[in-house]
């Protein structure tokens, strides 16, 4: 694989200092391309800049979408083993008992310990609803009703943001965040 050559709606390149001190304090090149006034560029670059990036990305972009992976084969394995009903029926508890937890943490480690046990419990959600799904409906039935569930989630996201802007006008003893 050779060089790629990369259009580029503005330069990331260091210019001359003398070019760099016409411009106002505060004033980069993504204002630049926000306003369309600059031109394409090319930026070269080798296949090692090209796998040190995409090893950058699949170390740590990647890994951030699936922290929970590791919960997956036990979560399948309880929620064969177990009554489904009760398997997420206690995920969902132990989740609202952590949201409802997030209020005593007092700095970032709580804070962390505490995200951490919400997003194991919230893990099983979706994978118990397409169990659940495919127990209860035929085969042609199935992609409606997940995409009704799946549709649960952003309404829930949009009435959500409106208690939550109303939360952020309560003062109190308790910070905003705790409320």
């Amino acid at each position: 694989m050779s060089s790629k050559a990369l259009d580029v709606a503005a330069s990331s390149c260091p210019r001359a200092d003398v070019e760099r001190s016409k411009q106002p304090h505060g004033y980069d090149d993504a204002i630049k391309i926000f306003n369309g006034e600059s031109g394409e560029i090319d930026v070269e670059f080798t296949d090692k800049e090209a796998s040190v990036v995409r090893w950058k990305i699949d170390l740590i972009i990647v890994p951030m979408s699936y922290r929970y992976l590791f919960w997956q084969y036990p979560n399948s394995i309880f929620m064969q083993k177990l009554p489904i009903g009760k398997w997420i029926g206690s995920m969902i508890f132990m989740w609202g008992l952590c949201v409802a937890t997030t209020a005593a943490s007092t700095n970032f480690a709580t804070l962390a310990v505490n995200r951490f046990f919400l997003g194991l419990f919230e893990a099983s959600n979706n994978p118990a609803f397409t169990l659940l799904v495919s127990q209860y409906f035929t085969k042609n039935e199935h992609a409606l009703r997940s995409c009704i569930w799946w549709a649960g989630g952003p309404i829930g996201a949009f009435i959500g943001d409106g208690v939550s802007n109303g939360i952020g006008h309560v003062h109190g003893k308790l910070s905003q965040w705790q409320v």
